[in-house]
């Protein structure tokens, strides 16, 4: 504050006292200022630009920068397009306290904005783990389905429908086997129950 002449800390204590001290603060002897606003598209918006006051300000444009961290996520193009408009501001008020008429057109300037909300790192980390999940989770089904279609393919016989093999069968054992089929040439439902309690009376 020191290096503030006595118009400069005036202009200052009016501007924190209209916009809140809370969005007005000294940082590196600059006076930093947040603007809330909308964005062309509806978003709202917050940006952070600091104005570096010359001991001879307000005849001279006080630095304008738009290069802080909480501005890390808007297009350089943006911070460019509207440092120029706001350079373009302030050298027409020069002689004249300025602060609260800089602050009004980046306010105005915002509505022209397109600027989308950014997404926090542990959103898309979030969003990122969800789709890793997702895939592992379709791919384990899709080996089960295919070791279930594997093991129906190796083992035809042990189905209720399977149907009849007797390429390897002898003439008694394919006259047997015929009268357990059904009008679809199917085995029919719990045609092998018969010789499995026979097996087990055996034990």
């Amino acid at each position: 504050m020191e290096a503030f002449t006595e118009e400069q800390q005036e202009e200052y204590e009016v501007l924190a006292s209209m916009l809140g001290e809370d969005d007005v603060k000294i940082e590196d002897g600059k006076v930093q200022v947040s603007i809330e606003g909308e964005t062309k598209n509806g978003n709202e918006k917050k940006v952070i630009v600091q104005f570096g006051l010359p001991s001879d300000y307000p005849e001279v444009v006080p630095s304008i920068s738009f290069d802080v961290f909480y501005n890390r996520n808007m297009p350089a193009a943006e911070k460019s397009a509207l440092q120029k408009v706001i350079t373009q501001e302030a050298e027409d008020n020069l002689g004249m306290p300025m602060l609260l008429t800089l602050v009004e057109k980046i306010k105005e300037e915002m509505a022209e904005l397109e600027i989308e909300p950014a997404v926090g790192a542990a959103a898309v980390e979030e969003e990122k783990q969800g789709k890793e999940r997702g895939g592992e989770s379709g791919d384990s089904e899709e080996e089960e389905e295919e070791e279930g279609g594997s093991a129906g393919k190796r083992n035809p016989s042990t189905s209720a429908d399977a149907s009849l093999d007797t390429k390897h069968l002898s003439k008694g054992q394919k006259r047997r086997m015929w009268n357990k089929l059904d009008d679809h040439h199917k085995l029919k439902r719990g045609w092998n129950w018969v010789d499995i309690i026979s097996h087990l009376a055996k034990k």
